[in-house]
């Protein structure tokens, strides 16, 4: 993609996703020393490998990134943005207010706790790819019962997850425990559809990020807001959209997840 956006010419200016000093900083606070100290990510040096110098790099916030690819692509003038992943430079979980081209955060909820990260341990102790599998999760969760495993699952919150789960001694099903995940995902999920209620009066609703991806969750929001909408790029590849338009405040149309189809 970068090759060919190079065709087109060099850039001028390159807007970033994320900090990566702050990352590196969350890093060193989480005993990542090796990821802390590979310096490969760092913009400059990254893009050095495509014969990109001696750009202005403007770095963003992660979660604003998130934030602003769902806002500025919804046609909402004015909406309540949730965004929830595994993890940012710090925040997980951060509801936002979109006021005409403005947007501001209003809440965060900060690293170790992790929806997306828990989501991903659960993921990885049932034998599923973390990062890749979590719709696999989703649908167990159908054929199992959460009233087995939900304060038990619910009580692994409260762990750093970002190295997975290290202690499962216990005895279920994997359909109950995926059913214990998605109700308490969704258990979290509404407390902070409370939270944000509390701070805005609004009908309309902006949900990205990772978490954005589970389709109950997505239905949550629907009950609770009469419109609702989540970008079809929900993920980082959508953020790096966000990066561009945090600091442009252009608005764009894009699909929602929903009524997505791809050619």
């Amino acid at each position: 993609m970068i090759d060919t956006a190079l065709e087109i010419g060099n850039p001028s200016k390159i807007y970033w996703y994320e900090d990566p000093w702050r990352k590196k900083l969350r890093q060193l606070r989480a005993g990542q020393f090796a990821d802390a100290i590979d310096l490969a990510e760092i913009p400059e040096i990254y893009l050095s490998q495509f014969g990109i110098a001696d750009v202005d790099i403007v770095y963003g916030d992660h979660h604003g990134s998130h934030a602003a690819a769902g806002y500025y692509t919804s046609g909402f003038e004015q909406a309540v943005i949730f965004v929830a992943d595994a993890i940012g430079e710090l925040d997980t979980v951060s509801i936002w207010q979109g006021q005409g081209n403005d947007l501001k955060k209003l809440y965060s909820r900060q690293y170790p706790y992790s929806l997306g990260l828990f989501y991903s341990a659960f993921t990885k102790l049932l034998g599923y790819r973390p990062t890749k599998d979590e719709s696999q999760i989703t649908a167990l969760s159908e054929s199992g019962t959460a009233y087995h495993s939900h304060d038990l699952v619910k009580s692994y919150l409260k762990h750093n997850l970002h190295r997975g789960i290290q202690y499962w001694p216990y005895t279920l099903s994997k359909q109950d425990i995926a059913a214990g995940v998605q109700s308490v995902f969704l258990e979290e999920l509404e407390n902070y559809i409370v939270t944000a209620k509390n701070l805005i009066n609004t009908d309309s609703c902006v949900f990205m990020g990772g978490c954005a991806y589970n389709a109950p969750a997505r239905k949550l929001f629907k009950g609770h807001y009469k419109n609702t909408y989540t970008m079809y790029l929900t993920g980082d590849a959508g953020s790096s959209i966000g990066a561009v338009l945090a600091q442009t405040r252009e608005r764009i149309p894009l699909p929602d997840i929903d009524s997505f189809k791809p050619t």
